[in-house]
């Protein structure tokens, strides 16, 4: 949830935890509908999850059904074209900050909204949620431009998390969000500090957020109403981890999974590399060595619950059933 406080516009802890498409709902319309307005929302966030940073300079596009969406992203504009509006998130190619393109979103009317349970207004979003699997971050960093309507606000917020299989919740274990609310005709870069909540736990999972009108996000009325025409320029984005390689810097040569019990790392390399094996309390419950490109360890003694496996410089992911 988002507050003012002492001039200094940023995003307050929300206890709720709810994902983006539920925070965008503010509505007092029947629950029937909101649930059908949450189940788009959900399915086309779930088509932009990935397995790695991707298309942080946000250069590379495809296109969909009348529109446009940057790789590796999630944006509204599968939820407008499902709605007959026009899309809330454009890619730009000229005046860009870094690269050969940038996104645009903004904050048009939409009148079919309201028969979903939803506002009649849709800012633009963008949104990407991938695994990550360190907890030494510092900063969020990416280039912007901002040209609200009305005083109205945007926002950035991004979030680390790790399941919680045991009470079937996400964990908060770092935040970096703050509220964009003044004019900014000229690329500007915007740095945000992360804060942890935790610094024993890790992450599995990061969620980056845009949004052109933030009052729906952060559910507070003492926000701006969302003004139509509020228009949010991204480009350039960056995670700032000082003890970890950029995921977006190296195609993984390691493989690892799990069949009954047994933790398989395969590798494109026969050369000896040390393993660790950790809960996610951050202890190590298993390490050693691999033995060829294909290593088999004997996992039979753990818990059930997610654990990280690292494998020389790089961290996988493994679920023990």
């Amino acid at each position: 949830m988002f507050i003012a406080n002492h001039g200094k516009r940023h995003l307050k802890k929300n206890n709720n935890r709810q994902p983006f498409y539920y925070l965008l709902v503010t509505t007092t319309k029947p629950q029937t509908m909101k649930k059908i307005y949450l189940l788009l929302l959900g399915i086309m966030l779930s088509f932009g999850l990935s397995a790695q940073l991707n298309n942080m300079g946000l250069n590379d596009w495809t296109a969909g059904f009348g529109y446009d969406d940057p790789d590796g992203w999630t944006t509204v504009n599968q939820y407008a074209a499902f709605i007959s509006v026009s899309p809330s998130v454009l890619k730009i190619t000229s005046n860009v900050s870094e690269g050969t393109a940038a996104a645009e979103m903004f904050t048009q009317p939409c009148p079919n909204c309201s028969s979903f349970g939803a506002p009649d207004t849709l800012p633009g979003a963008l949104i990407q949620q991938t695994g990550y699997y360190s907890n030494t971050v510092t900063d969020f960093v990416f280039d912007y431009q901002y040209e609200p309507v009305n005083g109205d606000w945007g926002a950035a917020f991004v979030e680390l998390t790790v399941w919680d299989a045991v009470n079937d919740t996400a964990i908060v274990i770092a935040e970096a969000a703050d509220t964009i609310g003044a004019t900014v005709t000229t690329w500007t870069t915007r740095t945000i500090p992360f804060v942890f909540n935790s610094t024993t736990l890790m992450p599995d999972s990061i969620k980056i957020y845009f949004v052109s009108s933030a009052r729906d996000l952060a559910q507070d009325p003492t926000f701006p109403p969302v003004q139509d025409g509020s228009t949010l320029r991204i480009d350039n984005v960056k995670i700032i981890d000082p003890a970890s390689a950029s995921v977006e810097e190296y195609e993984s040569p390691i493989e690892v999974f799990v069949y009954q019990r047994i933790i398989t790392i395969n590798a494109a390399s026969t050369s000896v590399m040390p393993y660790e094996i950790v809960d996610l309390t951050g202890k190590v419950v298993m390490s050693g060595k691999t033995s060829s490109s294909t290593t088999q360890i004997n996992a039979e003694h753990l818990r059930s619950g997610v654990y990280l496996v690292s494998v020389g410089d790089q961290v996988k992911k493994v679920i023990m059933e």
